[in-house]
């Protein structure tokens, strides 16, 4: 009989640990989505540094946002600086160079967690590869 309650407490064990770790390859994927964003980010950075010194003091034809996926055809003509959102109420004008320095900290930053995330994850499927094989035994 303790045989039997010690397998269903091992199996419950094992659903919560494996709850834990889809929950953990969700916050993984939302990561790797926002550090494609950035990295992004950095590249039309560049891109606009290359085409500012390609076309000297002409503006750069672009499509900019307005919302919902729609975009019109608009012109970047000040490519020194940049407009960096900080919170949904606020925002402020930074230079090229600070702009490309702060994605690159939040580049450092997610790739950190990101990190932290994979060895959470090793550690919770090798203790669940543990509990497996014990409730097989039993």
């Amino acid at each position: 009989m303790q045989n039997n309650e010690d397998k269903i407490a091992k199996q419950l064990q094992a659903e919560i640990m494996a709850q834990e770790l889809r929950k953990l390859e969700a916050q993984y994927q939302e990561l790797a989505n926002k550090l494609i964003d950035v990295q992004e980010t950095i590249k039309a950075i560049d891109q606009i540094e290359k085409q500012q010194r390609k076309n000297k003091e002409q503006s750069i034809p672009s499509l900019i946002p307005i919302g919902s996926g729609i975009y019109t055809k608009g012109e970047i003509k000040n490519t020194d600086n940049f407009i960096v959102t900080l919170t949904r109420k606020y925002a402020i004008k930074v230079s090229k160079e600070r702009a490309r320095e702060m994605l690159k900290e939040q580049e450092r930053i997610i790739e950190e967690n990101m990190k932290k995330l994979e060895e959470e994850f090793s550690m919770i499927e090798s203790e669940l590869s543990k509990i497996m094989a014990n409730v097989q035994e039993i």
